[in-house]
């Protein structure tokens, strides 16, 4: 049984962070979120109906969210109960952008996550498809809305990119053995889709000599490349939960490959595979 914390009727939440701490405390109970949500001053239990809920949270936090929730408070807090990150607006952003100069966030590491917004009355959830040290981008909000210095804003993994950042997962390009291949040999290849662009999060080599490798794709329209250094024979297997490509992601309908600098000696075997997402 999960012990149940109740809100002195004296006590006000005064800071989002304090919000944040109740909500991720008891994440995953959702009779204990909404009695701790309600305490005495709500009626004391699980039963409390969401209106007053509403009621009880706005009189209780003073800060943003006080009079202007719009959606019943057990599934704020569900919603809220598994976020990777939140914070406030610092300044006015657009219908595709918000900035927040607390954060010192890695680049990409929000691409196709979910951002949530407190706006006015309105709870908005949309995808954000790509973020630098202190700007969150995403697709264009309902009604054209923006989001004001001030606003809570929440973020999440979607669905299927917990791991990878992007919807499903990738997928290896397999490449059959080549014995002896001339120099700048495409050893491996994937051509992306249309429509979208490409994420290489791995690469794999074997190789029976020394050599140099290049991962190449091209990325807004130029040649882009990674060198793999091989200083005797041996294989490599690389998988990164990052793309390797972050921030210059493979252009739609072009190939990713794996070349050869140097020609291969008589009789040495090569084999390269390279592990791509799309989106």
């Amino acid at each position: 049984m999960v012990e149940k914390l109740r809100i002195p009727e004296d006590v006000a939440w005064t800071t989002t962070e304090q919000l944040f701490a109740l909500i991720k405390q008891v994440h995953g109970d959702l009779e204990t979120v909404i009695d701790k949500l309600s305490g005495p001053g709500g009626g004391g239990g699980s039963n409390v109906p969401p209106q007053e809920l509403e009621t009880v949270l706005a009189s209780k936090y003073t800060g943003n969210l006080a009079g202007v929730i719009s959606v019943p408070v057990s599934i704020l807090a569900r919603l809220m109960s598994n976020y990777e990150d939140y914070g406030i607006v610092s300044k006015l952003g657009t219908a595709n952008q918000l900035t927040d100069t607390n954060k010192l966030w890695q680049p990409h590491i929000f691409q196709n996550h979910t951002v949530y917004m407190l706006i006015g009355t309105f709870l908005y959830n949309v995808l954000i498809t790509d973020n630098d040290n202190q700007n969150l981008f995403f697709n264009t909000l309902a009604n054209s809305a923006q989001p004001a210095a001030g606003t809570i804003y929440w973020i999440q993994p979607s669905l299927n990119s917990t791991k990878w950042g992007i919807p499903g997962a990738p997928t290896w390009n397999y490449n059959v053995a080549i014995t002896a291949p001339g120099a700048g040999a495409v050893l491996a290849t994937h051509t992306v889709a249309a429509g979208v662009k490409g994420y290489i999060f791995g690469i794999s080599i074997s190789v029976g000599e020394a050599n140099v490798f290049l991962l190449n794709w091209i990325s807004g329209g130029t040649a882009r490349s990674k060198r793999i250094v091989f200083g005797s024979q041996g294989s490599i297997v690389d998988v990164e939960e990052v793309a390797m490509n972050a921030g210059l992601l493979a252009d739609t309908g072009t190939a990713i490959t794996i070349t050869n600098i140097n020609a291969g000696g008589a009789g040495v075997v090569y084999q390269a595979d390279v592990l791509v997402g799309e989106s």
